[in-house]
């Protein structure tokens, strides 16, 4: 069970990532204001994923590793702060 709510994590985590490229992009190639907010919005509902990934795999956990997991979320959420200030 463990293995699986990891491996969602993990695959919420590429989307994340895919997403948050995509909306770097559309800023850089100034691909206008439409493109840019479908892009932010896609990049909200990959992190509420991400977000909702991480808590389930961490019921699997003990408390000490949950902890060292934080950092795992930590960065992800400075990445989609920063972007989301930009």
């Amino acid at each position: 069970m463990a293995e699986n709510a990891k491996s969602q994590r993990r695959a919420a985590k590429g989307r994340f990532i895919r997403k948050l490229k995509e909306l770097r992009k559309s800023f850089d190639d100034d691909k206008g204001l439409e493109i840019v907010k479908r892009n932010c919005d896609k990049l909200t509902e990959a992190w509420r994923n991400v977000e909702s990934k991480h808590d389930a795999y961490t019921i699997f956990l003990e408390n000490g590793e949950v902890e060292a997991n934080e950092e795992w979320i930590l960065e992800l959420q400075r990445s989609f702060s920063e972007k989301m200030e930009h």
